[in-house]
């Protein structure tokens, strides 16, 4: 990335390929979704294993937009990063609302590794900021909240336990002091990651990305 620096010609630019990239996502989701509209029952077969496959790469090209916009905060949060802060927090919301992606907030309770499988147990929460964080504590019955001092509120509804599956090309990024920073897989899995707290962002049921969230 030139030394870590991204001007606003090269942002401009990428941000171009991450839009084009997002059009033929959705026109290929689009196309899995309708192939029954035109396939016989005689071919009906062919017909899902084309949409599997189809299915496969809009994964993949929703994972890929989401791997540089995740690069592109790098960027941003670095001493010599120069993008726009605002327009990028946009472009990732509205990564959000594609068709079956989906962005959760979690403490990790468990990671295991059998076989190859790397399983994370996770406890899905909810992160409130502000006015807001001080509202959801005084509903919660939990209205001097430690957190609170620092502007934010964490409400854990349910003890509910859900499993992901971990493969290795999930982009993982941990944090560095109040920064970001990429992990390797392996490094990952063979750290101490229980009661931290993630973001995770799937497509469909294949997790892509794992961030670390910051508490301040």
């Amino acid at each position: 990335m030139g030394g870590g620096k991204l001007n606003r010609r090269t942002f401009i630019a990428r941000i171009g390929t991450v839009v084009l990239a997002a059009s033929l996502a959705l026109n290929v989701y689009f196309y899995t979704r309708n192939q029954d509209l035109h396939n016989s029952l005689s071919l009906q077969r062919t017909s899902e294993q084309s949409n599997t496959a189809e299915g496969e790469v809009y994964t993949q090209n929703v994972a890929e937009m989401i791997h540089l916009i995740s690069t592109l905060e790098q960027a941003k949060n670095s001493d010599s990063g120069e993008v726009d802060a605002e327009q990028l927090y946009k472009l990732r919301m509205n990564i959000l609302k594609l068709p079956e992606v989906e962005e959760k907030l979690a403490f990790v309770k468990n990671l295991s590794n059998s076989g190859g499988a790397v399983q994370l147990d996770l406890d899905e929460v909810e992160w409130f900021s502000g006015d807001e964080a001080e509202a959801a504590a005084k509903k919660d019955g939990k209205p001097d909240e430690g957190s609170l001092a620092n502007g934010f509120y964490i409400r854990n509804s349910s003890e509910d336990i859900e499993s992901v599956v971990l493969e290795p090309e999930v982009l993982i990024a941990e944090l560095d002091g109040a920064r970001l920073k990429y992990v390797p897989f392996n490094d990952f899995i063979t750290s101490e990651v229980k009661e931290r707290l993630f973001r995770i962002t799937a497509v469909g049921e294949k997790v892509v990305m794992l961030e670390e969230a910051y508490r301040p």
